[in-house]
């Protein structure tokens, strides 16, 4: 599911009711934070949070056995979780 291109300020929690759903895309969208809910995406192996403000994760994040790939970057972070390593670098590294 791609949500980037629409005018989103949260993610609703119905949306955690697609239990088939392998991937979210949601790109520069003024997100706070995604749904405590976001547990019921057992399938969810792909994630990009690529220019979303969150100010945290929900804990759920961690049960999805599934993630592959997460990639969340904001102005100053880039996190890069990709099979069972995570990358976190400050924005100003990644231009060097």
């Amino acid at each position: 599911m791609d949500l980037s291109d629409n005018q989103l300020t949260e993610l609703p929690a119905e949306m955690c009711n697609c239990k088939r759903l392998e991937t979210l895309h949601v790109r520069n969208k003024p997100l706070k934070t995604l749904p405590h809910a976001v547990e019921k995406l057992k399938r969810l192996s792909d994630v990009n949070l690529r220019g979303v403000p969150l100010e945290k994760l929900p804990v759920e994040i961690a049960g999805l056995s599934y993630l592959e790939v997460f990639v969340l970057e904001t102005a100053s972070r880039f996190v890069h979780y990709e099979e069972g390593r995570c990358q976190t670098q400050r924005r100003s590294m990644l231009r060097s």
